[in-house]
């Protein structure tokens, strides 16, 4: 009954492979089921359901001895149970109590959505434009202001990427990391086209995404681009219409601090950017392959926002690299029968 913050695999590789969860159809249960109240919305009906199913829980297993706890990160809901008498908790802090499980955190996704949660957020800077609303892209595309495509991010060079839309026979290059506004590889996006006049060829040079920035490096680099007669249409994007991100396989960028919590993860795939992470296993996973998973990319952050799945394995073994190559060959074939 509530949002799971946690990957399955993290879970599943806690308890020796084994789930131990079970589903109750509170909806359908003559104990649980609540009608709604008059002005209360529907969030706020089911959340007071979740309570209602918690409480009786509670009641249930008193007998047998067993605890009930009900997580939850909404604040509000959280609040409200502890004032009814129900142990309530964030997953987070609830994850963070459990004795022997301290990696188990992190599996944890970033709360927040597309919000900056990282501390100390308030006091930065926005890197990129806030993204238009999908009510703004939908009337946009109506007048033709905006147009939607699906989004390629180049391989030879991360400062540009290409929108494939159906009104130009050409696919729209977007040049600069400030105009991919936060763009990944395979989104659907809404780009605005610019004058003909601003229109230019595809990047003359290889540029891959190799140094290690700052949060503050300028935004408004441009790849080079060489004197062309192929000139596209070209653009920027202003909105995200739908994400389509997965797991990744990849690497942790080298360091020599491995007690940090927050460390970069580079894909193997060149498209994907790389990926700020927060891991305490570090020290073990530095020379091993393994999975991570994008949550948010906030728009005070170079890169976005993503949590550890799982281990593939060290480096150079066979099975390892096995298992990452079938991953990307697999990804191959999926964009080929698209």
């Amino acid at each position: 009954t509530t949002p799971s913050t946690t990957s399955s695999s993290g879970i599943n590789a806690e308890y020796g492979g084994k789930k131990r969860f079970y589903v109750m159809c509170n909806e359908h249960h003559r104990s649980t089921y609540i009608d709604r109240e008059p002005n209360e919305s529907s969030n706020d009906r089911n959340d007071r359901a979740i309570r209602v199913a918690t409480a009786w829980y509670e009641g249930h297993l008193k007998n047998l001895g067993v605890g009930v706890v009900l997580l939850t990160n909404d604040r509000d809901n959280r609040d409200k149970a502890i004032k009814a008498g129900l142990k309530a908790y964030q997953v987070v802090e609830y994850v963070k109590s459990l004795k022997g499980c301290a990696n188990l955190v992190d599996h944890l996704s970033h709360e927040g959505g597309a919000k900056d949660t990282t501390p100390a957020a308030g006091d930065r800077k926005m890197m990129y434009e806030e993204h238009v609303s999908l009510y703004q892209i939908k009337q946009g595309i109506k007048s033709n202001r905006y147009y939607q495509g699906k989004f390629e991010a180049s391989r030879e060079n991360y400062l540009e990427g290409y929108v494939s839309c159906h009104a130009f026979d050409k696919q729209v290059i977007i040049r600069g990391l400030k105009h991919l506004n936060r763009a990944v590889h395979e989104d659907v996006v809404a780009v605005e086209i610019f004058p003909k006049s601003q229109w230019v060829g595809s990047s003359s040079t290889v540029q891959l995404d190799d140094n290690v920035v700052a949060e503050d490096d300028d935004l408004n680099q441009m790849p080079a681009t060489a004197e062309s007669a192929y000139i596209r249409p070209t653009g920027r994007v202003v909105g995200i219409i739908k994400r389509n991100w997965r797991n990744y396989c990849g690497v942790l960028l080298p360091t020599s601090n491995t007690d940090n919590v927050r460390h970069i993860f580079v894909p193997s795939e060149k498209r994907i950017p790389r990926i700020r992470i927060e891991t305490r296993q570090a020290a073990t996973l530095m020379s091993h392959r393994i999975v991570v998973s994008i949550d948010c990319w906030p728009r005070s952050s170079r890169y976005p926002l993503g949590h550890f799945v799982r281990d593939i394995g060290p480096l150079g073994d066979r099975e390892t690299e096995e298992e990452v190559l079938f991953r990307l060959l697999k990804q191959v074939d999926t964009e080929c029968s698209v």
